[in-house]
C-alpha cells in the first residue's frame, strides 16, 4: 500500500511538471488544473498496468512514450510538427535530468542504481532531486520561450522567482540527504516528498494567479485605450456632422443663387453654357450631402464618409438600418462600432474578391436582442470574413463591453456575420 501511494504521488508530481513544461511551449485547450487532472488519470492507469506486469522494459518505455504523446496531442493546440518538436524536447530534457541526478546520487551518496529501482527511501530521495531538476528545466524553458515572444508583463519575473525557489529547495534537499541516517529513514523522505508537492503546487498557484492578474490589468488598460479611441472617433464624426450641417445650409444658399443665375441667363446668348455650369455645380453639391440610411444623423455621416473613402474600389452596398435608436450601446460605442465595421467589411471584400464586390448590411430589433448582420455572396471566404470582422480590435472591444454575441454561418449561398447585442431590461 505504501509503495502504491508513493507511485501515485510520484506520478502526480511528474505529470504536473510535464503539463507545466508543455504549457510553456503550447497553448492549453483547458485550464491548468483540469489539464493536470485529465493527464493524471490515464498516466496513473498506465503506471499501475506497467508496475504490476511482467512486460519488458522496452515495451513499457514505448507504452509510456505513446501515452505521453497522445495526452499532449489531445490536451494542447498546435500543428503536428510543433507537437513532435515539443515531445522530443520533453524526452531529451527528461533524459538529461534523469541521467544527471542518477550520476549525482552515485557520486555523492555512494548508492547503487539498484537502490533507485525499488520504492525505498533512497529512491524517494532521488525522485525529489529529479523532480526539482525537471521543474527547474521547465522554468528555464519557459524563460527562454517567453523572451522570444511578447510575454505578459511580469511573467518572466515570476518564472525567475519560481526557479530561485526550486534551486533553493534542490540545494536544501541535496544537503539534507548528505546525512546517511536521513537518507535511509523512509519517514523523513516521505515528508520531504510531500513537502515538495506542496511547494510545487503553491509555486504554480502563485504563478498562474499572478499571470491572471497581469492579464486582467492588461485587459483593463486595453479597454481604457479603446474607450479613449471611441471618444476620439465620436468627436471626429461629430465634427464631421457639424460640417455636413454647415454645408447643407451653404448648399441651400448656393441653390438659390444658381436658380437666380439660371433665370437671369434665360435671354443670354450663352444660355447653354450657363445651364451646364449650373448642372455641374448641382452635381458637386449632391456629392457633399450625407446619405440618409437611418434616422440617426451622426451614423448617416459616418456611413457616408466611409463609403466615400471606398468609392474608387467598386464596392456595391445595400444598407438598411432599422430601429437604430434602440441599439443598447452608448453614442461613443455606436459611432466607433459602425466606423470600425465600415472599415473591416471593405477590407474583407478586398482580400477575397477581385470582382462581384457586394455586401449587405442589415440591423434591427429582434425579440431581446438588437441584431446587426453583414451578408457576403461568396461562400468560400468565410474564414477571411470572420477573422477580419469579428476579430477586429474595436468591434471585439465594443461587443465585449456590451456582452454581445457574434458568429459566422454559411447559408443560402451567402456568408452571414451576425452580431447580437442584448437589450437592457
Amino acid at each position: 500500500m505504501f509503495d502504491l501511494s508513493m507511485h501515485i504521488l510520484q506520478v502526480v508530481i511528474q505529470v504536473t511538471i510535464h503539463v507545466f513544461f508543455w504549457s510553456q511551449l503550447s497553448q492549453k485547450r483547458f485550464a491548468f488544473p483540469l489539464t493536470v487532472l485529465l493527464a493524471v488519470i490515464p498516466t496513473t492507469a498506465v503506471m499501475l498496468i506497467t508496475t504490476y506486469s511482467d512486460w519488458s522494459y522496452t515495451f513499457i518505455s514505448i507504452l509510456k512514450l505513446t501515452s505521453c504523446g497522445l495526452l499532449y496531442w489531445l490536451l494542447f493546440r498546435g500543428n503536428l510538427w510543433h507537437k513532435i518538436k515539443a515531445l522530443l524536447l520533453t524526452a531529451m530534457i527528461s533524459a538529461c535530468c534523469t541521467i544527471s541526478v542518477e550520476q549525482l546520487c552515485i557520486l555523492i551518496y555512494s548508492i547503487d542504481l539498484q537502490d533507485l529501482n525499488t520504492m525505498s527511501a533512497v529512491r524517494i530521495a532521488g525522485m525529489i532531486l529529479l523532480q526539482d531538476a525537471l521543474f527547474i528545466a521547465a522554468v528555464c524553458t519557459g524563460i527562454i520561450v517567453h523572451r522570444q515572444k511578447n510575454a505578459i508583463k511580469g511573467q518572466i519575473r515570476q518564472l525567475w522567482i519560481m526557479m530561485v525557489f526550486m534551486l533553493v529547495h534542490m540545494l536544501f534537499a541535496g544537503v539534507y540527504f548528505l546525512d546517511d541516517a536521513a537518507l535511509h529513514r523512509k519517514t523523513d523522505c516521505v515528508v520531504q516528498f510531500v513537502f515538495q508537492l506542496v511547494l510545487i503546487v503553491i509555486a504554480l498557484i502563485q504563478y498562474y494567479s499572478s499571470l491572471h492578474t497581469q492579464m486582467l490589468l492588461q485587459k483593463n488598460q486595453e479597454l481604457q485605450q479603446m474607450q479613449v479611441q471611441q471618444q476620439f472617433t465620436f468627436d471626429y464624426y461629430t465634427l464631421a456632422e457639424q460640417r455636413f450641417t454647415e454645408i447643407s445650409r451653404l448648399r441651400h444658399d448656393i441653390r438659390n443663387l444658381m436658380q437666380t443665375v439660371s433665370v437671369l441667363s434665360e435671354h443670354h446668348s450663352l444660355k447653354a453654357t450657363a445651364a451646364k455650369m449650373v448642372a455641374d455645380i448641382g452635381e458637386r453639391l449632391n456629392q457633399t450631402k450625407a446619405v440618409q440610411f437611418c434616422e440617426h444623423s451622426l451614423l448617416n455621416t459616418i456611413l457616408t464618409l466611409k463609403l466615400q473613402a471606398h468609392a474608387d474600389e467598386d464596392i456595391v452596398t445595400d444598407i438598411v438600418l432599422q430601429d437604430i435608436n434602440d441599439i443598447p450601446i452608448s453614442e461613443q460605442a455606436l459611432c466607433s462600432y459602425f466606423a470600425a465595421l465600415m472599415d473591416a467589411v471593405p477590407q474583407a471584400i478586398l482580400q477575397y474578391a477581385t470582382e462581384n464586390r457586394v455586401f449587405s448590411l442589415r440591423s434591427g430589433r429582434n425579440a431581446h436582442f438588437y441584431v446587426v448582420k453583414v451578408l457576403f455572396p461568396d461562400t468560400t471566404a468565410e474564414q477571411i470574413i470572420s477573422q477580419t470582422i469579428l476579430h477586429h480590435d474595436m468591434i471585439r472591444s465594443v461587443m465585449e463591453q456590451h456582452c454581445a454575441m457574434g458568429n459566422t454561418v454559411t447559408l443560402d449561398n451567402a456568408v452571414t456575420v451576425t452580431m447580437a447585442f442584448p437589450m437592457k431590461n
